[in-house]
């Protein structure tokens, strides 16, 4: 009677020694196949990342000078304000109103460039159109502040150039202060 339990123990231990050896090839299994999901996630998304980036490596020189133009056009601003208006320097404006105008300039740019790529717009690219229109207006802003704060008549003679050609262009009349 001792003999047959004895044996039935020894066959349970090697049924349990089996049933862990199934069990740690397939634990092996799961851990190398999450291990390699994990190694191609990253390959693709690095793969993504680089095909977008370079698709949009050409205009990379006009989103820098739109982001220094909007850098400038900040600082200008609080130089402004801060010698007109003895304001402090407010983050809330920052982030309220020159980060959401960056970007929507920058998101208009970056899909005109789509739109011109992707129509094989050759002759004059529309994405430097806009660019050119935006860092206008940004270089405007930038004079006009540079005249608040110097007052030298240089600066009170390019905006009224200016604002007298847009009138004349298109009939927009500017408001005064």
């Amino acid at each position: 009677m001792c003999e047959g339990y004895i044996f039935e123990e020894k066959k349970a231990m090697e049924d349990l020694m089996l049933t862990l050896r199934k069990l740690e090839g397939m634990s092996r299994w799961m851990w190398y196949f999450i291990e390699e999901s994990a190694k191609w996630t990253y390959h693709f998304m690095a793969g993504l990342i680089t095909a977008v980036l370079g698709y949009f490596m050409p205009i990379k020189h006009v989103v820098h000078m739109v982001i220094f133009f909007f850098f400038v056009d900040m600082m200008v601003g609080y130089w402004a304000a801060r010698k007109l208006r003895h304001e402090r320097f407010n983050v809330d404006i920052v982030w309220t109103k020159t980060f959401p105008r960056m970007a929507l300039s920058l998101l208009i740019i970056i899909l005109c460039y789509i739109l011109d790529t992707t129509c094989n717009q050759n002759s004059y690219p529309t994405y430097i159109i806009i660019s050119y229109a935006i860092s206008g207006m940004l270089i405007f802003s930038i004079v006009i502040n540079a005249y608040k704060i110097t007052n030298w008549r240089v600066f009170k003679t390019v905006t009224d150039a200016v604002e007298h050609k847009i009138e004349e262009e298109t009939g927009v009349k500017f408001q005064k202060d």
